[in-house]
């Protein structure tokens, strides 16, 4: 008698967590994607409020922002008022300046620190070499 209702017992937890392993695993994934693309969003509009302030203060400004690029990112694009960071599988985040903007943003995960110079009419983005002394 006891061995039935102890077997009844794992029965019953077996179907309980067949079923929400699955669940589990879902949200954990569409957690991870929400955050990356979050990073990614996140970071494309603070180089394009950077490349405005840096713009209208003229010919010569330079500052430097703090970075973090997510994992995944197939490819970057900065021109023609237009910063692109492109997953593989998620899409894109995307943020349009309204001054011309050029350079490069890394794709490897990480977190990086990119200088945002303003020179004659065009505001040119890309990663500071920090391994220098």
């Amino acid at each position: 008698m006891r061995a039935q209702a102890a077997t009844e017992y794992v029965i019953i937890i077996a179907v309980i967590l067949a079923a929400l392993i699955p669940i589990f695993y879902y949200a954990l994934s569409e957690s991870n994607r929400t955050t990356r693309m979050n990073q990614a969003s996140d970071a494309v509009n603070i180089l394009a409020r950077k490349a405005e302030s840096v713009y209208a203060l003229g010919p010569g400004s330079r500052d430097y922002v703090w970075i973090a690029v997510p994992s995944g990112i197939g490819s970057t694009l900065v021109g023609n008022g237009t910063i692109v960071m492109s997953f593989s599988d998620l899409g894109d985040a995307l943020a349009i300046t309204r001054v011309n903007v050029t350079g490069t943003i890394p794709i490897d995960q990480g977190t990086y620190r990119i200088s945002v110079e303003m020179l004659e009419n065009v505001v040119i983005i890309g990663p500071v070499n920090d391994s220098t002394a």
